[in-house]
């Protein structure tokens, strides 16, 4: 009884320190026991914040940010309601999304002067569960990935 308990604590704190070193004795047996926990009663803290964000490039090589649907969410603020529009946003870089992602292209190919459309990926990693003070989100580390880079004049 004792070991089991054991086992469902380090399942259950695994993101934290404790748990963490707990888990190293107790990982093997948590399967065998069925106690592993691969969904916590009231969901997975998001570990990241991801937005996309069009870019428009100008003949002369100005980038100008496009508008979207709902871009990246203010860094200081709560978010009180789910965003269907910026789920729209990421899947339409799904595989079976291609003619969503040809309509967003063209959207934003429309913009006066664009020539080029970038598509970039902004990545806001979550700090830990009681990894002490991450200071105001607006100063999270932010890392960009380009996705996708399209020509306006060539079919999406």
């Amino acid at each position: 009884m004792v070991w089991h308990l054991l086992v469902s604590v380090g399942s259950v704190f695994a993101d934290v320190p404790v748990g963490a070193t707990l888990r190293t004795v107790t990982g093997p047996w948590e399967k065998l026991l069925g106690v592993n926990q691969g969904w916590p009663m009231f969901g997975v803290p998001p570990r990241a914040t991801r937005t996309l964000r069009f870019v428009g490039i100008t003949a002369d090589g100005r980038e100008l940010p496009l508008p979207m649907f709902s871009g990246e969410p203010d860094p200081d603020s709560i978010v009180w309601r789910y965003d269907r529009l910026g789920k729209l946003e990421r899947n339409s870089l799904a595989p079976n999304k291609k003619e969503l992602l040809r309509g967003l292209i063209r959207a934003a190919c429309r913009s006066s002067g664009v020539v080029t459309v970038r598509i970039d990926e902004l990545t806001r990693p979550s700090p830990l569960p009681f990894s002490g003070d991450p200071g105001p989100r607006a100063a999270w580390p932010t890392t960009v990935e380009t996705l996708r880079t399209q020509d306006c004049r060539e079919r999406p």
